[in-house]
């Protein structure tokens, strides 16, 4: 260790330990850096070892979309909230060309654009409508201010729904 770590170290536990030199510090500082080229830090390999594990993250990504995008084209039976609190079933599917989402319920069947969608909210988002949200709840918001809100059985699902329809409609823009 350079001298003047040791003395920091010690002026750090001893208030009467003698004083830092800090007129030698950049020389020293930069003699150490000298010595360090060609080394990899602690920092380096930590990189070094997380990044199969991001590859992993993203494969597990993109498997988790690709089997939400299956399931939704193939149409699944969902719950949607009025906002005068009712629970509504529903079926939502998308299109093959997936840009648009269509909801059928009671006979009656609504298409939206996916690029129509400009916010996905999960649980008490966004606070300023009428419909009583919880936890369970995930809510699209139109670009027209409109909204669209599902409720899920548990947790995990709504997490899901809403990760994988903001990764779908932040690739259509």
């Amino acid at each position: 260790e350079p001298e003047v770590v040791k003395r920091a170290e010690e002026a750090a536990g001893n208030p009467s330990a003698p004083a830092v030199d800090t007129e030698n510090w950049d020389a020293q500082s930069q003699a150490s850096d000298a010595r360090s080229v060609g080394r990899s830090s602690i920092g380096t390999e930590f990189i070094k070892d997380m990044l199969p594990s991001k590859q992993r993250e993203l494969a597990a990504i993109q498997q988790r979309i690709k089997s939400f995008v299956k399931r939704m084209v193939r149409g699944q039976e969902m719950t949607i909230l009025a906002t005068d609190g009712q629970l509504k079933k529903c079926n939502v599917c998308f299109d093959r060309k997936l840009k648009k989402m269509i909801l059928d319920l009671n006979e009656t069947q609504r298409k939206t654009e996916l690029t129509k969608i400009a916010e996905v909210h999960q649980g008490l988002e966004p606070n300023d409508i009428e419909t009583p949200l919880d936890e369970l709840c995930s809510t699209l918001v139109l670009d027209t201010g409109e909204c669209m809100t599902f409720r899920f059985e548990d947790l995990s699902t709504m997490q899901d729904f809403a990760t994988c329809m903001q990764i779908l409609v932040d690739g259509q823009g």
